[in-house]
C-alpha cells in the first residue's frame, strides 16, 4: 500500500497550524480517526509538522522500507495471507495488541481482514516509525471508513507498562498480539550498540556455567514473546508472531520450566528468503493464550501442509518428530563413553597451520612461512574433513601448548624455543580473545583438551553438517589427530574397540533415531547434549549379532581392511555392560573414557 496523498498532508497542516493546544488537537484525532492522545507532547506537534512539510517539499511517498538492528519489514501481502490464517480462528477477537509495530503493514493487514477488530494497541521504539504509522492508518480508516481505537506508545516494549485500565478492558475481550519482532540475538544488537534490549536476567532459570556462557545468549524475539505471554497468557485470545524456527523451539522447550498458559501451539514454516531475502529457517508461531499449558506443537507449511510433523516434549524427552520417535524410543538414553568436543582456541589464523614443505616449514593463516618444533604440532580436522567414512589424512596442523585445561605454558620457553618465539611474537592477540574461559589462564592457552584428546584412534562427528557421518579417525604420522571446536569425538585406545562402537554408530537404527530427536534448521544440528543420548548398549542389545557383522562385511570392511569375527562382537557387547555407568552425585553420571 503506497501512500502519495498529497491533499492528506495539507489538510493535516491545516488542522495543527490552525491550533497548537495538544487537547485540542488531541480531541479532533480522537473524534475524527479514533486515536488516543495521537500527541505526547509540544515538540511532537512541532516533528509531525516538519515530517508533513518536508514530505510535501520532496513530492515524495511516505511508504519507505527500513531494515534497522535486526528489524526486517513485513511486506504487506504476506501480512494479509497470516491474518486471513488468523481471521479463521479470532473471528471474535475485538483487541489487536502489535509490539513492534514498524510502518504498520500487521496493523492494517488485521484491519482489513478481521473486522471484529475495534481497538489497536501499538508500541514501537524506533520514532521514525511514528508519523509513517500514523498517516497510513489515517489514510486506512478514511478509505474504508472503519472506527475503530488505537494507542500508540512511542516506547521499548520490554519497559513500556500497559495501563491498568487497558488490562481491565481486556479482561472482557478477546485479544490478537501479532507482529514481527527482531530477528537478531542480544548479543548482535550490543554489538550493534542499540539500546532496545531488554534488562539483563537469566528469565530461563539457567544454573552455573550455562548461565553466562552461550547459552545465556537468546533471540531479542524470544524474550520479546515470552515478555508478552508472560504479560497476557491468563487473557483470552492468540499470539502470532513471526520468527526464526530456534524461538519456537526453545518457547517449548522451556516451557516445563516456565510454564506458560499456552496451547494449540502451530509452527508454520515460511521461505524467508522469498518474503524478506534472508537465509533463515522461519515460521509463524501461533498460540492459544489462557490454555492448560502444552508442551508439544505442530509444524506444518504456510502456503502448504502437506508435510506435517508434532514436536517437543514426549515421555520427558524433547525430540523433533514424536512419530519417528516412538519407533525409535528405546534407543534413547545415555551414551556408553563420554562425547568431547574438539580443541577451541579462538585464533585460527595463529594456531591453524599448513606445511610448506618437509623441512619443518609451516604457513598460518597470515600467509606468513614459519619453522617450528615438531613437538607441539599435530594432525588436525575440522568439519568438513569428517565426510569422510575413514580419515587418515589431514590437511592442517595446529599447535597443542597444553595437554590439559590451566596447565602452564611456561615449559615452551625452554623446551621448544623456535614456538615459544612464534607465539610470543602474537601474545596480544591471544590477550585479546574475548572469551571468559581464557581469563586467568596462562598465556596461550587452549580449551577442550584433556587425556582424551592423546587417544590414538578416535570417533569423530561434524556438529554443523545435515548429513550425520560418524567418521573413523586413525593416527597420522604417528601422531594422535586433534579436532576443532565444532566437532565431537569419543577417544578410543584399541583399534578394535572403535572400529566395532564406529560400525554401530553408522547403522540405520542410530541414524532412524537421530533424524528423530535432531532439528536439521540449526546451525549445529549435533551437539554434545544430542549425541549423549545414543543408547550404545540399548542398540548393541538390540541388533542381532549376525546382522551387525553381515552390515560390517558388506558395507565397512573395504574401509578398514581389519578382520573381525562374530566372537569380537561377542566380547564387545559383554564388555559393554551399563553397570560401568556409575552414580557420582545427584545430577552427574560418570562415563567411560579414554
Amino acid at each position: 500500500m503506497i501512500i502519495n496523498n498529497h491533499s492528506i498532508y495539507n489538510q493535516l497542516l491545516d488542522k495543527i497550524s490552525y491550533s497548537n493546544d495538544i487537547n485540542i488537537l488531541n480531541k479532533y484525532f480522537n473524534q475524527e480517526y479514533g486515536f488516543i492522545s495521537f500527541f505526547s507532547s509540544s515538540k511532537k506537534v512541532q516533528d509531525f509538522k516538519t515530517f508533513l512539510k518536508k514530505n510535501l517539499d520532496n513530492q515524495k511517498s511516505i511508504e519507505f522500507d527500513y531494515q534497522d538492528l535486526g528489524d526486517f519489514q513485513t511486506p504487506f501481502e504476506f501480512s494479509v495471507d497470516v491474518c486471513n490464517f488468523l481471521s479463521k480462528i479470532t473471528e471474535k477477537s475485538e483487541v489487536l495488541i502489535e509490539p513492534t509495530c514498524g510502518k504498520g503493514n500487521f496493523v492494517l493487514a488485521a484491519l482489513k481482514t478481521i473486522p471484529s477488530i475495534k481497538y489497536i494497541y501499538c508500541v514501537e521504539i524506533q520514532s521514525k516509525y511514528e508519523w509513517i504509522f500514523k498517516i497510513r492508518l489515517i489514510l486506512f480508516l478514511k478509505t474504508y471508513r472503519k472506527r475503530v481505537q488505537i494507542e500508540f506508545h512511542n516506547e521499548n516494549i520490554f519497559t513500556h507498562e500497559f495501563s491498568p485500565k487497558f488490562l481491565d478492558m481486556m479482561k472482557e475481550k478477546d485479544c490478537i498480539i501479532l507482529g514481527n519482532p527482531p530477528w537478531v540475538t542480544n548479543t548482535e544488537l550490543e554489538n550493534l550498540g542499540s539500546k532496545n534490549l531488554p534488562k539483563k536476567s537469566n528469565f530461563k532459570k539457567f544454573k552455573g556455567i550455562d548461565s553466562i556462557t552461550g547459552k545465556s545468549n537468546f533471540d531479542i524475539a524470544e524474550y520479546i514473546i515470552y515478555h508478552l505471554i508472560s504479560k497476557f497468557d491468563k487473557y483470552n485470545g492468540y499470539i502470532c508472531m513471526l520468527c526464526k524456527n530456534i524461538v519456537i523451539r526453545n518457547i517449548i522447550k522451556e516451557n516445563p520450566k516456565l510454564y506458560l498458559n499456552i496451547g494449540e501451539i502451530t509452527q508454520l514454516n515460511f521461505d524467508s528468503k522469498k518474503i524478506f531475502n534472508i537465509n533463515a529457517n522461519a515460521s509463524v508461531f501461533i498460540a492459544k493464550l489462557n490454555s492448560p499449558p502444552e508442551y508439544t506443537c505442530v509444524s506444518t507449511n504456510f502456503h502448504n501442509s502437506s508435510h506435517r510433523c508434532e514436536l517437543g516434549w514426549y515421555h520427558k524427552k524433547f525430540v523433533s518428530d514424536i512419530a519417528k520417535y516412538k519407533e525409535t524410543e528405546k534407543f534413547d538414553g545415555n551414551f556408553s563413553y563420554e562425547w568431547r568436543q574438539g580443541i577451541k582456541h579462538d585464533l585460527s589464523r595463529i594456531m591453524v597451520l599448513k606445511k610448506h614443505d618437509d623441512k619443518g616449514e609451516y604457513i598460518n593463516g597470515n600467509k606468513e612461512k614459519i619453522a617450528l618444533e615438531e613437538d607441539l604440532i599435530f594432525p588436525y580436522l575440522k568439519s568438513s574433513d569428517l565426510k569422510k567414512m575413514i580419515v587418515n589424512k589431514s590437511r592442517f596442523f595446529t599447535i597443542i601448548t597444553q595437554k590439559k585445561v590451566g596447565e602452564d605454558t611456561k615449559y615452551i620457553k625452554e623446551k621448544f624455543p623456535k614456538t615459544w618465539n612464534y607465539l610470543n611474537q602474537n601474545v596480544e592477540l591471544f590477550r585479546r580473545r574475548k572469551s571468559s574461559i581464557y581469563r586467568n589462564k596462562p598465556d596461550f592457552s587452549i580449551f577442550g583438551i584433556g587425556k582424551y584428546s592423546f587417544a590414538k584412534f578416535k570417533i569423530g562427528v561434524s556438529g554443523l553438517y545435515k548429513k550425520l557421518n560418524f567418521a573413523l579417525i586413525y593416527p597420522i604420522g604417528n601422531k594422535p589427530v586433534m579436532l576443532d571446536d565444532t566437532c565431537y569425538l569419543v577417544p578410543f585406545g584399541k583399534k578394535k574397540d572403535a572400529i566395532i562402537t564406529w560400525t554401530y554408530l553408522n547403522c540405520k537404527e542410530v541414524s532412524q533415531f537421530m533424524e528423530s530427536i535432531t532439528f536439521q534448521d540449526t546451525k549445529r544440528p549435533y551437539t554434545k547434549d544430542v549425541l549423549m543420548r545414543i543408547d550404545l548398549h540399548s542398540i548393541v542389545k538390540n541388533i542381532e549379532l549376525s546382522k551387525i557383522l553381515d552390515f560390517y562385511k558388506k558395507e565397512l570392511f573395504n574401509l578398514t581392511n581389519y578382520e573381525l569375527k562374530l566372537e569380537d562382537f561377542k566380547t564387545y557387547r559383554k564388555n559393554l555392560d551399563p553397570s560401568n555407568v556409575i552414580e557420582v552425585d545427584k545430577d552427574k553420571k560418570k562415563f567411560r573414557s579414554f
